[in-house]
């Protein structure tokens, strides 16, 4: 008992945002098992020309409909922000979802004594389960990469991870920056420009996504929601490092739809960690 209160003591409000976020994995599947079991049923009410619910309806509609509350509470703060769009699009898919669940449980207790009614829930619920199954999906987009269904199924081309990389810097993008063959590279001259160019948008302008602030060095080494990004002399270990070689262009950074660093470029950044990650007090970017 004492451990557990000194655990939540040690709790501030952000970690304690990010503890409740990782409950979402967890809890997601019991409305999607619970609402797709409630739309299977009336399906087959309806094929049977049943006008009333099954038994199994209600109970099953109105614990998916507080599960996907709960899900989609939890899934709010499951990811830290960052805008990607496949992100945006799942949270508000589900919340939809969720939205249509509870109008569909609200009409559970007409619809025993109005056919309209029940005909209107049967309406929401099959609405609902296609939600749900859409948020699932795109879940899964976000876990296992862009078309996780059919990859290594059906795509005969299976670039390798040199090959993905390359295309993510190819000519299109910006012109390539020699990094220095020796000596400690200067922060405002080489390693500043890079980071207003291609990350202070996101990280240190009006929205701070992530809570990850790039425009100062305090901010820059605290690091975000996940904790710090860039861990001086190590940039195998820093988040920041691996998030710029990101194979797969649904998290990589920056944005695949935004400007993208050439592999020099990278290095630069890499190097920079590695030589200590040096940023001169009273620097700030803007």
């Amino acid at each position: 008992m004492t451990s557990f209160t000194v655990l939540l003591g040690a709790l501030d409000g952000d970690s304690l945002l990010l503890l409740l976020g990782r409950f979402h994995p967890a809890v997601v599947h019991f409305p999607i098992a619970l609402l797709t079991v409630a739309a299977v049923l009336e399906m087959w009410q309806i094929v049977r020309r049943k006008p009333e619910l099954s038994p199994a309806t209600p109970a099953c509609l109105v614990l998916g409909a507080l599960s996907a509350i709960a899900a989609s509470v939890f899934g709010w703060f499951f990811d830290s922000g960052d805008g990607r769009e496949l992100v945006e699009l799942h949270r508000w898919v589900g919340i939809g979802a969720t939205a249509v669940a509870v109008l569909a449980a609200i009409l559970v207790f007409k619809a025993a004594t109005s056919p309209s009614m029940a005909t209107a829930l049967r309406l929401f619920l099959l609405i609902g389960a296609a939600l749900v199954g859409g948020t699932g999906y795109l879940g899964g987009e976000l876990v296992f990469g862009q078309n996780h269904l059919f990859k290594g199924i059906f795509d005969d081309a299976k670039p390798s991870l040199p090959q993905v990389v390359s295309i993510a810097q190819g000519a299109d993008h910006a012109p390539e920056t020699k990094v220095p063959v020796a000596g400690k590279l200067d922060f405002a001259k080489e390693v500043a420009p890079l980071l207003t160019d291609y990350c202070l948008q996101c990280h240190g302008g009006k929205e701070v996504k992530g809570k990850f602030n790039l425009a100062t060095k305090a901010g820059a080494m605290k690091g975000g929601r996940e904790g710090p990004c860039i861990i001086p002399g190590q940039p195998d270990k820093s988040a920041f490092c691996s998030l710029l070689t990101d194979p797969d262009p649904e998290t990589r950074m920056p944005p695949k739809k935004a400007k993208q660093l050439s592999k020099d470029q990278i290095d630069i950044i890499r190097k920079w960690i590695e030589q200590g990650a040096d940023w001169p007090d009273g620097v700030a970017l803007k």
